[in-house]
């Protein structure tokens, strides 16, 4: 019987996606790579159209094989409604696929919770949680209080349910491991990775004071700290025109009304990253502890590319920041943000060496050491191997 393995997403992975797409992309084309006597299947909703998905350039992978979840336009239905046929078209798909023994990934907290209110049918696989993030927290800020209570219900359900599970983060880890202590022999870290030769030639040009582009990249999110990089914008907009601030991320249901101090790029493809951080000098990252989790694709990618960067000063960017490879500024402080980025115009710090070790401590995220540490999650989710 061929060896399988198998990756859920609620998601259609378009190219111009966030994190999960990002991950989603390098990873499974690694994991081809070194597993290439085991079929990887991964489960997806359909997209549209395959050359705006990640699938495109998966599929000269031959043991990488594809099952669409056909459930209908996500954004204009219901949640209840979307959970619903995503529970009926996984259960679907995996009662055709599934081999005793095969492991099933499911990737994120909540869509996890969903395939196992009921796991009669999992009952001889083993199942691996992948969570992204401090999903309740992110939801709170933009979702009903109906909606959390129902978060809160699903996480419950995965972390009680998965016979493992691991973060993409320190942070992430300690904060499920705290509120389920019950289950934490069963939750393990393992960082984001990033190819550092994507990044090896992007140009290190002379930081100019005379005009600063400052960028933000991603989920436009009060937990991602979109708002507070509007309002730090606005102020210094007022005060000086040194700075120009982009945002590079879906914008599309933004009102720009007023926000002329902003110039919007748009919605990204990966493969747009190190020209968007060639252009800019340098990057903020404003993502509120309480809220969001993990450490980001998009500060791995800035560190490795050596680009300055401004981050709040939490236990969520402090996994792979500190003081002697970015300026860190008081989490929500944003007179102190205003002044830091003043500071900077001034020449008050050593941008230079800040630049060199952020670039140096990239190099302790590869995606082979990502893959060896997974494999390990595999072997021990196995039975191959023991606890220590």
């Amino acid at each position: 019987m061929e060896k399988q393995l198998h990756f859920i997403f609620y998601s259609k992975l378009h190219l111009y996606g966030g994190g999960i797409e990002t991950w989603a992309d390098y990873f499974l084309k690694q994991l081809s790579i070194e597993m290439d006597d085991t079929i990887i299947r991964v489960y997806l909703i359909e997209p549209e159209n395959k050359q705006e998905s990640i699938v495109f350039g998966l599929e000269k992978y031959k043991n990488i094989k594809f099952e669409y979840l056909q459930i209908g336009d996500v954004v204009k239905q219901n949640t209840i409604i979307n959970f619903f046929k995503y529970d009926r078209a996984i259960k679907n798909l995996l009662r055709k696929n599934l081999n005793s023994n095969d492991i099933i990934v499911s990737i994120g907290l909540l869509n996890s919770g969903i395939v196992l209110l009921n796991r009669g049918l999992l009952k001889r696989n083993k199942f691996i949680t992948w969570i992204r993030s401090k999903s309740v927290g992110e939801i709170s800020t933009y979702k009903s209080k109906r909606y959390v209570f129902l978060a809160n219900f699903l996480e419950k359900v995965t972390i009680l349910k998965s016979d493992y599970i691991i973060t993409n983060g320190d942070d992430t880890l300690e904060y499920y491991a705290e509120k389920y202590p019950y289950h934490k022999k069963k939750m393990r870290r393992i960082f984001n990775a990033v190819d550092i030769s994507k990044f090896a030639y992007i140009s290190e040009k002379k930081f100019e004071s005379k005009l600063i582009n400052i960028a933000y990249t991603g989920r436009l999110s009060i937990a991602k700290g979109f708002t507070d990089f509007l309002q730090v914008a606005d102020k210094l907009s007022k005060k000086t025109k040194n700075f120009k601030f982009n945002i590079y991320g879906d914008d599309a249901s933004i009102e720009k009304t007023n926000l002329d101090f902003i110039t919007f790029k748009g919605k990204y493809e990966p493969e747009n990253i190190s020209e968007i951080l060639e252009l800019n000098d340098i990057v903020l990252f404003l993502n509120r502890e309480s809220q969001a989790g993990g450490v980001s694709h998009s500060l791995l990618e800035a560190m490795a590319s050596g680009k300055l960067i401004v981050a709040w000063d939490n236990y969520t960017h402090n996994q792979v920041l500190n003081i002697n490879n970015s300026i860190l500024v008081k989490e929500s402080d944003l007179h102190l943000l205003e002044q830091t980025l003043i500071n900077i115009k001034n020449n008050k710090f050593d941008i230079k060496t800040l630049r060199e070790n952020a670039k140096n401590d990239a190099k302790l995220y590869s995606t082979s050491r990502h893959i060896q540490e997974f494999n390990e999650v595999i072997k021990k989710v196995s039975g191959d191997l023991r606890d220590k």
